[in-house]
């Protein structure tokens, strides 16, 4: 069973409707680089009404196996060493 916001392979959907400017990249690479730029930036906001959910890019770290991967074949689960925080 998948839940809301999750793709059968564990990954997080994104959800992107909110960003109704058809200039905005899709694919979160190039969001990442458009959203780089003040000009770009300036033009969004929040809403204090709405729930947003984010996700950080770090290229060693799984947040859904919850693990730091270096390799293929090398992997160390981080959550012990949180102390039961995400």
């Amino acid at each position: 069973m998948t839940m809301k916001g999750e793709s059968e392979n564990g990954g997080i959907t994104e959800d992107t409707t909110l960003l109704r400017d058809s200039s905005v990249p899709k694919k979160a690479e190039l969001r990442r680089k458009y959203f780089s730029k003040q000009k770009n930036l300036e033009k969004f906001y929040f809403e204090p009404n709405l729930v947003y959910t984010f996700e950080f890019f770090a290229n060693f770290f799984s947040p859904v196996r919850y693990s730091l991967e270096l390799t293929p074949y090398f992997q160390i689960d981080v959550a012990p060493y949180f102390n039961g925080y995400p």
